[in-house]
Parts: C-alpha cells; structure tokens; sequence
C-alpha cells in the first residue's frame, strides 16, 4: 500500500460545480462552514475583479449619498490584482475616489 500519494497528486483543474454553484441550495453546501458569506472563482483574476466590482459599487452609492466611503485595505502583494482592477477602473471607466478614505490594514503574529 502507498502511503505518500499526496506528493504524486496534481490538480490542474477544479471542476466548475465546486466554484459556480447552479442553485442557492448548492452554493450553501460548499459554503455552510464559513463564518463569513463566500464566493469561489476559477482564478485570482476573475475573484480580483469581483471584489473590485463590489469596491467600486460602495464608492458610487456612497458618493451618491453624499457620504464618505472607508475602507481598510491589506497591504502587501495579495491584493495587488484588486488594486490593478481598481486602477483600470478609475482610469478607464472614470472612477472617481474623491469620497474615499483608506486606512491600511496590517496583521501581525508574535
């Protein structure tokens, strides 16, 4: 009996029913252990300009309020494709961030 397959495993590609759930019912199976609402993309690009659609979607209805929009963003090289989608938006698509306030967020573990 094998006992080290993990290291002879390859996952080239995750079948679309584990990201795109066809029905609410499904999407609350794959996501019913999470402490927070979830969305699963096939890649950081697609998952990079979902979060940045929402972003950009605060901003306009708080600029439309007339009130501030706050936002706490990570630092680092995680976001980094969040923040080009942002860029491209603002340059592209005229997205203004006159109304926005950002505070940089860090995690630290001793």
């Amino acid at each position: 009996m094998k006992t080290n397959l993990s290291s002879q495993i390859t996952l080239n590609r995750v079948s679309p029913r584990y990201y795109r759930p066809e029905n609410a019912f499904e999407k609350s199976v794959l996501t019913r252990l999470e402490k927070m609402p979830t969305d699963i993309y096939e890649s950081v690009e697609e998952g990079a300009n979902g979060i940045a659609r929402e972003i950009a979607q605060t901003i306009r209805e708080k600029q439309k309020a007339g009130r501030f929009c706050v936002l706490a963003l990570p630092g680092g090289n995680s976001p980094r494709h969040v923040f080009n989608e942002l860029i491209r938006m603002h340059k592209e698509d005229g997205l203004s961030f006159r109304n926005v306030i950002v505070f940089n967020m860090y995690e630290y573990y001793h």
